[in-house]
């Protein structure tokens, strides 16, 4: 599986948002409703530290998924097909690409 969870990584969201905006070029928060989506893959790298809630994710090639609490970050590499159920969680994120270009996100995995 090459999506990785890593849990209690930092001692706060201060230090998770500050080592993301030393290794990343782009940082925002992000707030994501209760979901179910569909496979898709992103054209760009990420990191995701959890500032509140629960997310699972199923990486669809490898067909193993793992789930991130409050407290852990989860690696996403570009191209990996995945999907993610959640009840809604809260992140900092840190990305390959400026956030203006996150319309390359939810990608048809025929199309990888």
């Amino acid at each position: 599986m090459l999506i990785t969870v890593e849990d209690n990584c930092f001692s706060s969201e201060k230090a998770a948002r500050k080592s993301l905006q030393e290794k990343w070029a782009f940082v925002m928060d992000i707030d994501f409703p209760a979901l179910v989506n569909n496979p898709h893959w992103h054209s760009f790298d990420s990191c995701l530290y959890l500032v509140d809630g629960e997310v699972t994710v199923t990486d669809v090639e490898a067909n193993k998924s793992v789930t991130a609490k409050k407290g852990s970050t989860i690696n996403f590499p570009s191209r990996v097909v995945h999907f993610e159920s959640t009840d809604g969680y809260k992140v900092v994120a840190g990305m390959s690409e400026k956030p203006a270009d996150l319309m390359k996100v939810n990608l048809d995995p025929d199309k990888l």
